[in-house]
């Protein structure tokens, strides 16, 4: 009876001592766990011999030879992120206002926090704020990130700016010298012709020439 009792508990000493990893859907893996980062993923092998990589997202608690219960502090959420563009775009997370993760989209990354700020780098490009870029997390977060490039359009903005430009330089000019040397012939080109010049390539050329490119992230329902 003794013998009994001392090999029950001898297996309840090895039973905890397992590493146990709770899932968030309340099942139990035990075995020896191999890595775990809190945040991103627990590593474990079972007495099976199976090696699982557990995402930090499901699981619940964490404990270590049976002594130490450890769970993260907060479930990371997970944000998702997908475009329709062709440009490659790398999403860069702020979470609470500390460095995030960054991911090539489209992609999933998880977070530890309640509010993100959203940047999104173009082709290895400087991250940039796009229109809309502060979000909730909450329990998941779905994002849409649209991109168009108007280079094509400032090209021809910078095309209009400087023709209707060198236009007002040469009703100008030529204003200067029918004043000075056609008898006041050049009044209409100076009143007129070079001010409304100017006017044409301040008011349509500049303003395309300036355009900046379509960013912007929405949330999806």
């Amino acid at each position: 009876m003794m013998g009994i009792s001392w090999f029950a508990l001898l297996l309840v000493c090895v039973a905890s001592a397992q590493d146990t990893v709770e899932l968030d859907d309340g099942g139990f893996v035990r075995g020896e766990i191999h890595e775990w980062i809190v945040g991103d993923h627990v590593t474990i092998q079972t007495a099976e011999g199976e090696v699982l990589r557990i995402e930090a997202a499901h699981v619940r608690e964490v404990v270590r030879g049976g002594r130490m219960a450890l769970a993260s502090p907060r479930r990371p959420s997970s944000v998702r992120a997908e475009t329709a563009a062709t440009e490659r775009l790398t999403l860069s997370l702020t979470v609470d206002g500390a460095p995030g993760p960054s991911c090539e989209l489209p992609c999933t990354t998880y977070v530890e926090g309640e509010l993100i700020d959203v940047r999104v780098g173009v082709n290895e490009g400087r991250p940039r704020r796009p229109r809309h870029r502060r979000f909730e997390v909450g329990e998941g977060l779905n994002l849409s990130v649209s991109y168009e490039s108007r280079g094509d359009v400032r090209t021809a903005g910078w095309v209009t700016f400087s023709l209707f430009l060198a236009t007002a330089v040469g009703f100008a000019a030529g204003g200067l010298v029918g004043e000075l040397f056609a008898g006041g012939s050049g009044t209409f080109y100076l009143v007129l012709g070079a001010p409304i010049a100017l006017l044409l390539a301040l008011a349509i050329g500049l303003p395309l020439a300036a355009l900046s490119d379509h960013l912007d992230v929405v949330a999806l329902e």
